[in-house]
């Protein structure tokens, strides 16, 4: 039991440190997300991939586009949907491996690693790691 609780209070620990960095500036990059997510606002999925203009995977667009749409009732802005769509797939990614490994410092550890990255510098390679993990 004592294990138990420990745990659970180290997953809270972290996931308190991935929202204590929601608000990190990121890198440069940030602006190009958010003109991704402009241009499948306003031109929609397709013609909004093209004008990115990007050797991304056209997956990318789509969840920036999904993210986008799910927030606009609570008014944030294009940054912060974005950080938070970036987080959301982190604790995804680290579900989904735990769920393979049931390893609970395996998954703690590919958080922390993963964290920098993603939440920290807004790095969209995220997106893609839940499937990625699934095949460990």
């Amino acid at each position: 039991m004592r294990k138990r609780i420990i745990k659970i209070f180290i997953a809270i620990l972290l996931v308190i440190l991935g929202i204590a960095f929601l608000y990190s500036p990121g890198t440069e990059d940030v602006k190009s997300w958010e003109e991704w997510a402009n241009n499948c606002d306003k031109y929609g999925l397709i013609e909004g991939y093209s004008h990115n203009k990007a050797d991304y995977p056209p997956l990318t667009s789509v969840i920036l586009y999904v993210s986008g749409q799910i927030p606009k009732p609570f008014d944030l802005n294009k940054f912060q949907y974005i950080k938070l769509s970036i987080f959301f797939f982190l604790l995804i990614s680290s579900f989904v491996f735990w769920l393979y490994t049931r390893s609970f410092l395996f998954t703690a550890i590919l958080y922390i690693s993963l964290f920098m990255n993603s939440v920290m510098l807004a790095y969209t390679d995220i997106y893609f790691a839940p499937s990625v993990t699934s095949y460990l």
